[in-house]
């Protein structure tokens, strides 16, 4: 899950300024440091804030302990495991130490918290009969991830605590090529009250995720071709769900699935922030198989 902002690398770094620029540019010199940080930053973008950086030494020297600030206020409310480190690096990945498999990622005006439910527990998960460990290209943090082999039972779910207020996207990184449609039930719990519910995969997601792999094995196969005499027919996969899938190798592709708008709650937004929970169920008892 993810605010939605992008951000860039960051060096906290101050840079000298001479007394004749002082006189030279009167931008923001009436201006206290302060007065920059609470009531210009908020404003502003990152963009933005580093775009006037460039043109005014003190608006940038502001800006570089603002954010200082920002991050070192954030270890503490995230709760968040530095290892060795005395301060967080911006775009670096922590732990959080409360939940199992939530990870973070701090932008200057961004959080990005990324999950693996690989790393929670649920009914089946360590029996070899039913769930296989994997290794897969693009899993968050090139860690292994559960690849479904053949069960009826499912209750697989992730908790992230410490959310605060604001909007975010939830993406999922999976691959739904031989699973078949509507056999899962998707639902999103704020504080333990459901705001979104779907049933999962959507022939969309299905579709997409297997032009994805087609596209990629098709490229694949045209690289090991090249060079050689003859007309090669590119691969394609069979869309139709009783058509089964035969990858070539192990991959997830990040999907959108909803947008979560957390309203201000004074309370818990000054406490330890709110709590969300993505789970899917079993919709009814068939044998499942085909998720990673």
């Amino acid at each position: 899950m993810k605010s939605p902002k992008k951000s860039k690398a960051l060096e906290f770094k101050l840079k000298e300024k001479k007394e004749k620029e002082y006189l030279e540019n009167k931008y923001f010199n009436n201006l206290t440091e302060v007065l920059i940080s609470f009531h210009l930053f908020p404003f502003f973008s990152e963009t933005e804030a580093f775009d006037f950086g460039t043109i005014d030494i003190k608006f940038y020297n502001s800006f570089m302990r603002f954010c200082q600030r920002r991050f070192e206020n954030r270890i503490p409310l995230y709760n968040i495991d530095l290892k060795n480190q005395e301060f967080i690096t911006q775009n670096d990945i922590y732990q959080q130490k409360d939940d199992k498999g939530h990870y973070l990622k701090f932008g200057i005006f961004s959080i990005e918290h990324y999950c693996l439910f690989a790393e929670n527990k649920w009914t089946w998960q360590e029996d070899k009969r039913y769930w296989e460990k994997i290794t897969a290209k693009n899993t968050i943090l090139n860690k292994d991830i559960f690849s479904l082999i053949y069960v009826c039972w499912v209750d697989v779910n992730q908790t992230i605590t410490h959310i605060f207020y604001g909007k975010y996207k939830l993406y999922l990184n999976h691959c739904v090529c031989n699973l078949n449609t509507l056999l899962l039930k998707l639902t999103v719990y704020l504080d333990n009250e459901p705001i979104f519910e779907t049933k999962y995969p959507s022939k969309e997601q299905k579709d997409k995720c297997r032009e994805r792999h087609a596209k990629s094995m098709e490229e694949d196969n045209n690289n090991k071709n090249k060079g050689r005499m003859g007309l090669f027919r590119g691969l394609r996969l069979p869309l139709k769900d009783q058509y089964k899938v035969e990858l070539k190798e192990k991959k997830v592709d990040k999907d959108l699935i909803t947008i979560i708008d957390i309203p201000y709650n004074k309370i818990k937004d000054n406490d330890e922030g709110h709590c969300v929970t993505v789970r899917f169920d079993h919709v009814e008892g068939s044998w499942k198989k085909g998720l990673v």
